[in-house]
């Protein structure tokens, strides 16, 4: 109020009250300067902003609470505008505890908001115990975590690059230089026969008449010489045309009740027949 009452009498425009309030800040009043923009520590409706959430009536604690329970850092939200929320949610919940565990409350409230989930892990490994530590802290994070990145793709660079320069110094040091030399000609000798007999063989396939299509279908193989098929005769009767199963003379003596037994050696019926004719027959 004597602030507002001074600027009045001197007729201070909104600069002017924004210029000479940032000078008047002493002690604790100073902590708001700092979670402020550079453009806002000279704007007067700022700065009696910040400093009516940080000095002024004690909100809602309960409400404080589930603010600080939901509160996150957005996309575009900046480091220290973040800050300063989590510093004013906290204060409005924990308002009955000392400075020094209100910090631990803002210190945990920042890190488990943040969205980067690697910035927060390496900030909670840190142990920070003040806001303004692990605010600074984050600050400079990301730029050791792409020093660090980069440090890490040199150093595997260079050590896959030793290694292969070990591997072969070591393959060339196993063996002597004239048996270095004797392996590289012997693969120069190789290489040079196999380009001559790949010439050779192209100039073979253009040099080899094309085969005549055949006129007419191919002819069907011979029999082989000497190959007759013989006519199939009756072992039964001796006549020809029919194996000795399918015999009417046959079936028709088993009807008789005729049953003759197998003929000796082979020999058809009508042989035997015969050979009994001329051994009944009266001699002259």
């Amino acid at each position: 109020m004597q602030f507002l009452h001074r600027a009045n009498l001197m007729q201070w425009d909104e600069v002017m009250k924004g210029v000479q309030l940032s000078q008047a800040l002493t002690d604790k009043a100073l902590e708001v300067l700092r979670h402020l923009q550079p453009q806002q520590m000279q704007q007067f409706e700022a700065l009696d902003s910040a400093l009516q959430r940080r000095f002024g009536v004690v909100a809602d604690q309960n409400a404080c609470r589930a603010r600080l329970r939901n509160l996150k850092q957005k996309g575009s939200q900046t480091l220290e505008a973040y800050a300063s929320e989590i510093e004013d949610a906290v204060r409005g919940a924990f308002h009955e505890y000392p400075e020094h565990l209100q910090q631990l409350q803002m210190v945990t409230a920042f890190t488990d908001g943040l969205m980067d989930a690697t910035m927060a892990l390496l900030l909670v490994r840190e142990k920070h115990h003040s806001l303004d530590s692990v605010l600074a802290s984050a600050r400079i994070q990301p730029l050791q975590m792409l020093e660090k990145g980069r440090q890490a793709r040199v150093n595997a660079a260079q050590t896959e690059q030793a290694e292969q320069a070990e591997g072969e110094d070591k393959w060339v040091s196993e063996l002597p230089q004239n048996r270095v030399d004797v392996v590289v000609a012997a693969l120069n000798t190789m290489t040079n026969e196999v380009y001559g007999l790949a010439q050779q063989q192209r100039e073979l396939l253009q040099s080899r008449p094309a085969c005549p299509a055949p006129a007419g279908p191919a002819p069907k193989p011979e029999s082989p010489a000497g190959r007759t098929k013989k006519p199939l005769v009756c072992w039964y009767c001796g006549k020809t045309g029919h194996p000795m199963r399918l015999c009417r003379k046959k079936k028709a003596d088993n009807a008789k009740g005729i049953n003759e037994p197998k003929f000796d050696k082979g020999k058809p019926r009508a042989a035997k027949i015969k050979k009994e004719k001329e051994e009944n027959e009266p001699k002259n």
